[in-house]
């Protein structure tokens, strides 16, 4: 072990021993206190920041594998290289910072770079902490309002911008009723694969000299996250669009749709039919997805309401009972006339070939600094009946559940015959 990996790992050990929550200024632990513990943090930062670089953009692993980038926080590269402590869902390495000295109601991002300049784009022992601010920030906007992520079985890294997805077709692997003495019958499963396509999603943020020199970053990170939510906006407009249209550009892949009883109007007949039918085919509907306007009106319906009187001649308990409660998701990204049902756990997935990366550009002549920030990703589908659209604007006569959603076509198709 050389001397660096062994310093390494005295350093993670002293920090188990303190719960991963840094150092005081007086005490000594195993040898390290928090003057000790910036220095060698400072020592390892080129190290410490190409792992965390190699693991948000992808490339070869330590045995020459091509691995895919992923959205790696800095909390979470903080607390796998040296042991801070982390928290799942929360992006801010609060433990790191402290231990750096930062204070990010007093700090500026110029303060980050003092020594060495005034600039994001010039090289400052601590520039790479100053551009993390911008990349959290971003992030927690992004935990404001997005739904993808409650729409997501779950995210997948990748190692190309062509992602080839398996699937396979059960359809023709038929049981039936073996009889004495006779052979197995035999059923084909047939396999294929589709191509699902990824792209790089980026926006640009530009700040001054002065907003960097006198601006502190708690009041700089209130401005960025707004951009943050901007973004997961963005995402949600192309999860919104693949649960619609699919993954496939020639829409082989887009949801199962049907009409209304009564065409503009919405209805609770409606809804139910869509969930017993998806029930019926092994999903589970919690999710419903709106637009605001089908929100109210679907929230004004008695059935959600509630009735004047809450008693019951029968009770009944269903076979195939619907979810006593549906998770309600607002979007803009749905037409006033649509409502859709997903099941989340096999509806969609999120593909990321590239985490989350921050780039710096300065144009001395504007005294200007350019963020750029960007991730590559893609959405694919999973099952195509995992969500179901009702069109409002149709009548369910005009359009009935398609033929590859019949339940009537799988009941002929698996029923046993139990004459011999």
């Amino acid at each position: 072990m050389s001397a660096t990996a062994e310093k390494l790992e005295s350093f993670k050990k002293a920090l188990a021993k303190n719960e991963g929550k840094g150092f005081a200024s007086s005490d000594t632990t195993e040898g390290w206190n928090k003057a000790a513990a910036k220095s060698f943090i400072l020592e390892d930062q080129k190290a410490f920041e190409a792992e965390l670089t190699a693991a948000r953009t992808g490339g070869p692993d330590k045995d020459g594998k091509l691995v895919g980038g992923r959205d790696v926080t800095l909390a979470e590269a903080a607390h796998k290289r040296y042991g801070f402590a982390f928290e799942k869902g929360k992006c801010h390495a609060s433990e790191l910072y402290e231990l750096m000295g930062s204070d990010s109601s007093r700090d500026t991002i110029h303060s980050y770079l003092a020594g060495s300049g005034s600039t994001l784009s010039e090289a400052s022992p601590q520039r790479w902490l100053a551009l993390e601010v911008f990349l959290e920030a971003v992030r927690l906007g992004l935990q404001l309002t997005p739904v993808y992520t409650k729409l997501i079985r779950a995210e997948q890294s990748v190692n190309n911008l062509t992602v080839n997805i398996p699937f396979i077709n059960a359809a023709n692997g038929i049981p039936g009723l073996v009889k004495e003495g006779e052979s197995f019958s035999v059923g084909a499963i047939s396999y294929g694969r589709k191509q699902v396509n990824l792209g790089k999603y980026a926006h640009s943020l530009d700040f001054t000299d002065e907003l960097l020199q006198f601006s502190t970053i708690d009041l700089l990170a209130f401005a960025i996250e707004q951009s943050g939510w901007a973004y997961g906006l963005g995402m949600d407009s192309l999860a919104i669009r693949c649960l619609q249209s699919g993954d496939q550009a020639d829409g082989s892949a887009s949801a199962p749709t049907i009409g209304a009883a009564s065409a503009g109007t919405i209805a609770w007949d409606d809804l139910d039919k869509i969930q017993s039918r998806m029930v019926l085919l092994g999903r589970s509907p919690k999710i419903m997805v709106t637009n605001e306007d089908a929100g109210r009106k679907i929230r004004a319906l008695t059935e959600y309401r509630g009735f004047a009187a809450d008693k019951v001649l029968q009770r009944l308990n269903s076979n195939y009972p619907l979810p006593q409660e549906l998770n309600h998701l607002l979007t803009p990204f749905l037409p006033q006339t649509s409502v859709m049902f997903v099941d989340a756990m096999n509806a969609l997935i999120r593909l990321v070939a590239r985490g989350m990366t921050i780039e710096t550009s300065r144009e001395s002549n504007k005294q200007v600094n350019r963020i750029n920030i960007s991730t590559t990703f893609g959405f694919a589908n999973l099952v195509r009946d995992a969500r179901f659209i009702l069109d409002s604007t149709q009548t369910f006569v005009a359009a009935p559940f398609p033929s590859y959603v019949d339940i009537q076509a799988y009941a002929a198709r698996y029923n046993f015959d139990m004459v011999y």
